[in-house]
């Protein structure tokens, strides 16, 4: 089931953003915090919204697994009934908010491939070592693909949080790469990194990775740690702290990813400044600042 939503001056489906929102929690949060930013850019540049609701890809035997059911479902939204006939479709995770100043996606060079962006150089390639040196994370692409078995020696780690395709070209190639690593990534240690690293080995080895601006997908956390002071403070004042920082880094990106749950409050309280009253498609009223 989706809910398709038409921005103005619609492009007679040259265009389409899609998200993928899996259970009534997550439904509720991307309503409260995250919607209104991709309705108002679907608005302002005439893109249909699809924002798909139910697994596309069924996690095996009844149970539930978010690794297939949102993670590898956004590789078969291409080959929806709603998408299949766009020249363009960017898929956003449902943790992600288009800055005012986004341009159209549509515009962006391809060059035949998929576009995504190089989450390793964020904020820069050495604060990037520092981030994860001070978490006790992987300190390469290459170890980070190695984590989840794929040999690939290289210098970009794709974020998979965004990308933007063809479904005409792509929408095949998509579908083949979820079918075949869904059933290993339900029950793989990784997890959600598993899916990630899978679809970034996979775009490299078919030589259909296409790197677009970094601005396309801002790792917010990574910038935020550095920019306050490599450090995270929970407290009210840290919070105080991370809210105009993050209402100037959304100035700037085009798509500033909050993930690993980071700051979503603070999403939510950007949400009810812009759309304080019930929306027609919310369930609730945005919560208090």
């Amino acid at each position: 089931m989706t809910d398709g939503r038409v921005g103005k001056g619609r492009m007679s489906r040259t265009s389409v953003i899609a998200t993928v929102v899996i259970g009534e929690r997550y439904a509720r949060l991307h309503r409260r915090a995250f919607a209104w930013s991709l309705e108002r850019y679907a608005a302002r540049h005439g893109y249909d919204l699809v924002v798909v609701d139910t697994p596309l890809i069924p996690p095996p035997d009844g149970t539930t697994s978010t690794v297939t059911e949102s993670g590898f479902s956004r590789y078969l939204v291409a080959s929806m009934p709603e998408v299949a006939d766009a020249a363009r479709l960017m898929y956003v995770d449902a943790d992600v908010l288009l800055g005012p100043n986004a341009p159209p996606f549509h515009e962006v060079s391809l060059g035949g491939g998929i576009g995504v962006v190089d989450e390793w150089c964020q904020p820069s390639r050495q604060d990037r070592l520092a981030y994860q040196d001070a978490h006790g994370f992987e300190t390469s692409p290459k170890a980070y693909y190695a984590a989840s078995g794929f040999d690939l020696d290289i210098e970009t780690l794709v974020n998979s949080g965004v990308f933007i395709c063809e479904p005409r070209r792509h929408a095949t190639w998509l579908a083949d790469f979820a079918h075949r690593h869904a059933p290993i990534g339900v029950d793989h240690p990784r997890g959600l990194h598993y899916e990630q690293a899978a679809f970034g080995a996979e775009l490299e080895r078919a030589g259909l990775a296409t790197m677009i601006p970094t601005a396309w997908n801002r790792i917010w956390p990574l910038h935020r740690w550095h920019a306050l002071d490599c450090r995270h403070d929970p407290s009210p004042r840290g919070r105080l702290d991370a809210l105009p920082l993050l209402r100037r880094q959304l100035q700037d990106a085009f798509g500033l990813h909050l993930a690993a749950g980071t700051d979503h409050d603070l999403a939510a309280v950007l949400a009810a400044a812009v759309r304080p009253r019930v929306g027609p498609h919310d369930g609730d009223r945005g919560p208090t600042p």
